[in-house]
């Protein structure tokens, strides 16, 4: 693992963690918002990414742009990007109660589920439809 430090310029520090030699995001933390990917393989998901990004420099774009501080700006970013595997991004803000996991389907759909009464579950296997 590495460790990397992300200084905008306002000078807010956003650490984050990562594979050691890849550019990518596994976890990350700043003032307002943290949040980790986890893999989702399945065992016909492994596909070409077909032009699609690395969901850890989804993760990454995310960090690096420091406008993103909130749970509902993360979600929407992540709504917009489309990942080469099936991923589960969990996301939480400063308010203990107020997280999200993001659940990203190999063909693309996307489920948002989130805390409720302060407790937010997440595994890695999606719901099967």
């Amino acid at each position: 693992m590495r460790a990397a430090d992300y200084i905008d310029a306002q000078g807010v520090v956003t650490h984050t963690a990562g594979v050691q030699g890849m550019v990518g995001v596994l976890t990350f933390s700043r003032p307002g918002l943290c949040g980790a990917i986890n893999f989702a393989p399945k065992r016909l998901s492994l596909a070409p990414a077909r032009f699609k990004s690395d969901p850890l420099f989804v993760l990454r774009a995310l960090v690096e742009d420091s406008s993103i501080n909130t749970l509902e700006s993360a979600i929407a970013f992540i709504a917009r990007q489309r990942v080469s595997s099936p991923v589960f991004i969990t996301l939480c803000s400063d308010t203990s109660d107020n997280a999200a996991v993001v659940e990203i389907a190999h063909d693309g759909r996307q489920n948002v589920r989130y805390a409720q009464d302060g407790l937010l579950v997440q595994t890695n296997h999606f719901a099967q439809s």
